[in-house]
């Protein structure tokens, strides 16, 4: 089996889960270690010309999430999923 082409990094930016990037062939495990991609979380990863800070470790987390679940409590705001309540407390 070959090898997948060299990338350029531009190719993945943002948040990304390393397994489905290895699995898409866009890099291989050793690539994935050897470049400066961040690890945000285990198996979650981010183009490291983005600012680390606590909504870009929510991406990465909620890309890990089952379907129809949400960050809660007090990093629910920075979740991309997450939309503003806008209603009244029944």
């Amino acid at each position: 089996m070959g090898h997948p082409a060299a990338v350029s990094r531009s190719s993945l930016t943002g948040v990304f889960v390393g397994s489905h990037a290895i699995a898409e062939g866009l890099l291989t495990r050793e690539q994935l270690r050897e470049r400066s991609y961040r690890r945000l979380v285990q198996g979650v990863y981010a183009d490291p010309a983005l600012e680390l800070d606590h909504r870009l470790r929510c991406a990465g987390v909620a890309l890990l999430l089952p379907p129809g679940t949400a960050i809660g409590g007090p990093s629910a705001p920075q979740s991309p999923r997450s939309t503003p309540w806008r209603g009244r407390d029944p």
